[in-house]
């Protein structure tokens, strides 16, 4: 080093032979603390002539060249990018994102995007995912698509053509179909974002769709029979029919949304799914797959069913609420591969669906459809107890939104109230109370689906919800799939809501929050 400051006219480190034979006799002595004013003079000498040594070296290279130093830098960075210590990782920085397999363990692999050949390091990063599903799911039109072909078969022959004419004309994928008394048959695509509006639904129309679905169930009479949460599936298919019923408990609308299996579409998150897996003793860990309705958490749960039951060998057992998961019918949908299903009789009864699971099936890993219950979170928690991991499905916007549901929060560990003393008050802003993680988390990682093909993904959620309930902001991934089907990674600072001031919501209104779920209320009583 001290060659290369001469070189380019730098004052050498004077204390560089000296010290270095310090570090011969002693290799410990980087160790030593408090460090002493000597070794702080030595590390001053080293660092003050870095950045004009900096200067100097890239005016020696071309223009064109230059970028290759900062390249190989984030390169380096992103090789030391650990999944559960994100503190050396590269911020902002889209990278390629792969996984090899490594002692039986799948491990995310992230190389640079290049910047060769005039690409730019924001290009991938700031092209928006398409809705790679779609693409997966049919051909160059939505009425191509199979899953919908499927779900053409529930209405009468005339609405079905009318439907299929109208998706020759788009390449977004159906969503799902609202048939609502009185008004325009709507066609919503790419979740929620677009939508189709076709013929009024009469009563004449409605009972000839009701008539065709108790035909595909093979009822008696011109009525299918709903469940008890106004659902219901067809043999066969992942598709979900759920009706809206008036005060006379006439169904006055349908929706009709489309059930799909992508394979591959976990492909994402190889790694967290290998967790998911115990080996050599060590403890499996669970996941919570995050999002708002229609963002693709079903079909995300399906493919990862499918990947753990035949990829990593897992007996997995499918608690399936409203058949959604495998289909309707006796035999399960071959889109959860070698995993068994447990249908569930009553909504209300699917805690305890999930407890005779553990205890008469021996599954290593359950998978369940919306936890939205306190008795689901607590037959969760018991199963966490008892080793055995799992992968569900919740509805929320995001940690922040799950943090503030007081059903809710108890799967990622819960929040506690503690009493502080005088001086720790002091440190704490004065404030005399201060909010905890109650607990373990009953699912170690977290996932949230921000659309389709973009998820925020948490590797380990108690330090990140420690970190959070100290006022801190965290550092946290981000996955896409772009339209080339490339997967990307990247890392950026969340900010803590504490600080925020969007809507009027700052410290204050973030603190009063979560003190009511931690006292058992919701957030928004």
């Amino acid at each position: 080093f001290n060659a290369l400051l001469k070189l380019y006219g730098l004052s050498p480190n004077s204390e560089k032979d000296r010290v270095h034979d310090i570090m011969q006799q002693n290799p410990k002595y980087w160790s030593i603390r408090p460090l002493t004013s000597d070794m702080i003079s030595y590390a001053a000498q080293d660092v003050q002539h870095l950045l004009p040594l900096y200067t100097k070296l890239m005016l020696e290279l071309d223009k064109s060249q230059r970028h290759f130093p900062f390249q190989l830098s984030l390169q380096h960075a992103a090789s030391l990018v650990d999944q559960f210590d994100t503190s050396r990782c590269p911020r902002g920085v889209p990278m390629k994102l792969s996984f090899d397999q490594k002692d039986g363990a799948m491990r995310a692999k992230r190389q640079l995007v290049s910047l060769e050949d005039g690409g730019s390091l924001s290009e991938a990063h700031t092209t928006p995912p398409s809705d790679v599903n779609a693409a997966a799911a049919g051909s160059a039109t939505a009425c191509s698509d199979a899953a919908v072909l499927s779900l053409l078969s529930a209405f009468p022959q005339d609405t079905a053509t009318e439907i299929q004419n109208a998706l020759r004309h788009t390449s977004a994928s159906l969503f799902e179909i609202v048939f609502d008394l009185g008004r325009p048959i709507v066609l919503r695509l790419d979740g929620n974002q677009d939508e189709i509006q076709l013929g009024t639904v009469d009563e004449s129309l409605l009972r000839s769709a009701l008539k065709q679905l108790a035909i595909l169930k093979k009822e008696d009479g011109d009525m299918p029979v709903f469940t008890a949460d106004n659902r219901l599936g067809i043999n066969g298919m992942l598709h979900r029919i759920s009706a809206i019923r008036n005060p006379r408990d006439i169904i006055i609308g349908l929706t009709y949304r489309v059930g799909r299996h992508i394979g591959g579409v976990s492909d994402m998150i190889l790694d967290m799914l290998s967790c998911v897996v115990r080996r050599d003793g060590s403890p499996s860990k669970s996941l919570l797959l995050l999002g708002v309705p229609g963002v693709g958490k079903t079909t995300l749960l399906r493919d990862v069913t499918k990947t753990l039951a035949d990829r990593f060998k897992q007996i997995v057992v499918v608690v399936d609420t409203s058949n959604e998961i495998a289909g309707d019918g006796d035999i399960s949908h071959n889109c959860i591969g070698r995993a068994r299903r447990m249908p569930v009789r009553s909504r209300a009864k699917q805690h305890e669906v999930l407890t005779e699971a553990v205890q008469n099936h021996t599954p290593q890993c359950i998978v369940i459809d919306e936890i939205g219950t306190a008795l689901e979170v607590a037959a969760a928690k018991t199963i966490a107890q008892r080793g055995v991991s799992m992968v569900a499905t919740a509805h929320g916007i995001d940690l922040h939104s799950l943090m503030k549901n007081h059903v809710l929060v108890p799967l990622i560990g819960g929040l506690t109230t503690v009493t502080l003393g005088d001086q720790a008050a002091a440190k704490n802003g004065s404030n005399k109370t201060k909010i905890e993680r109650a607990g373990a988390a009953a699912f170690d990682m977290v996932i949230e689906l921000v659309s389709r093909n973009k998820w925020r993904v948490y590797h380990s959620i108690g330090p990140v919800m420690d970190a959070l309930l100290a006022g801190a902001d965290v550092v946290v991934e981000t996955r896409w799939l772009h339209t080339d089907g490339t997967m990307y990674s990247s890392f950026d600072l969340m900010k803590n809501p504490s600080s925020s001031i969007d809507n009027g919501a700052g410290q204050d209104d973030w603190f009063e929050s979560l003190l009511m779920v931690a006292a058992g209320r919701s957030s928004n009583d």
